[in-house]
C-alpha cells in the first residue's frame, strides 16, 4: 500500500503501534502488518487480543520490544524476527512487483475458483 493512501489505517485491526500514534504508514509498517498476519497464522488464538483493543495494542507494542514475553509457544520460532524487525527504524520501500511475480513463479498454475483436484503422481498424492 502507498503511503499517500487516503485510508483511516489507525482504525484497523492489525494497525501498528506507529500509526495508531498518528504517524504515517510507511514500509515497517507493511512488515510488521505481515507479522501480526503470520502470527496468525501460526496458530494464535488469544480472545482478549481479539475482542479488547488495549489488550491488542499492548501486545502489539510489547512484540517489538520484548518479544519474549508475549510470543505464544507456537510462535517462539519467531522471536528472531521480532528482534530483527525492532532494530530497524526504516526500510526502504518494497518492489511489489518483484515480489508479485516471485510469489508467481513458486506457485503452480492454477485457477483459484476452480473446484480442488486431488491427483496421484508417482504415488503421491497432490491436491491442486
Amino acid at each position: 500500500m502507498e503511503p499517500d493512501d487516503d485510508y483511516c489505517l489507525a482504525n484497523r485491526f492489525h494497525a501498528t503501534p506507529n500509526v495508531d500514534m498518528g504517524e504515517d504508514h510507511g514500509p515497517m509498517d507493511d512488515v510488521r502488518q505481515l507479522s501480526y498476519a503470520v502470527l496468525f497464522a501460526s496458530g494464535y488464538n488469544d480472545p482478549e487480543y481479539l475482542k479488547n483493543r488495549t489488550h491488542r495494542d499492548k501486545i502489539k507494542r510489547e512484540l517489538f520490544r520484548a518479544p519474549t514475553g508475549v510470543l505464544p509457544e507456537c510462535a517462539q520460532w519467531m522471536e528472531y524476527f521480532f528482534e530483527a524487525i525492532s532494530e530497524n527504524d526504516d526500510i526502504d520501500f518494497p518492489n511489489y512487483e518483484e515480489i508479485k511475480d516471485s510469489i508467481l513463479e513458486v506457485l503452480p498454475v492454477t485457477n483459484a475458483i476452480e473446484p480442488l483436484r486431488l491427483s496421484l503422481e508417482a504415488d503421491i498424492w497432490y491436491l491442486f
